[in-house]
């Protein structure tokens, strides 16, 4: 007997907030992953946790830091759709950008050795689009993330 469940992962209600935000969205439109700015590279290195750790005895100013950084980082949304790469960022005043697909021109991943180690880096998109540039920090698996942004620029291409 198959049970059938229906669960809603973080991942896919974040995608779903993003896209609803956004006003013009197309009913095929498909979302292929949604990410958020990881804090591996805040816990994970050392010299971030001294500072940090030296900034405590300031007023708490560490854990204040900490605490902004969180924050920062979890606001911060990015979403690729088979039509559109969507960037949602901001806690108090929030920003949403998008570079349709069709308009991006180039991609770029690139990790430190230090980010190597934890698994994160950074992504550069840029488009013909009037966005420009966007610089996606801190992005676990960026290389296959990369790989998926030209593909979907691909078959979109393709298919026109």
């Amino acid at each position: 007997m198959a049970y059938s469940f229906d669960v809603v992962s973080p991942v896919k209600r974040m995608v779903k907030n993003v896209l609803r935000v956004q006003f013009k969205r197309d009913y095929d439109e498909e979302p292929i992953w949604g990410t958020r700015r990881s804090m591996r590279d805040i816990l994970y290195n050392p010299l971030y946790m001294m500072a940090y750790m030296l900034a405590v005895p300031l007023f708490g100013a560490g854990v204040i830091l900490l605490i902004v950084k969180y924050f920062e980082r979890r606001s911060t949304v990015y979403v690729l759709t088979n039509k559109r790469l969507f960037l949602s960022k901001g806690v108090f005043s929030q920003t949403h950008d998008e570079i349709e697909i069709s308009r991006i021109r180039d991609t770029r991943s690139h990790q430190t050795v230090f980010e190597r180690l934890i698994g994160v880096g950074s992504i550069y998109v840029s488009s013909y689009d009037r966005t420009g540039n966007i610089v996606m920090k801190s992005i676990e698996d960026p290389h296959y993330k990369r790989d998926q942004i030209r593909e979907a620029a691909n078959d979109l291409r393709d298919n026109y």
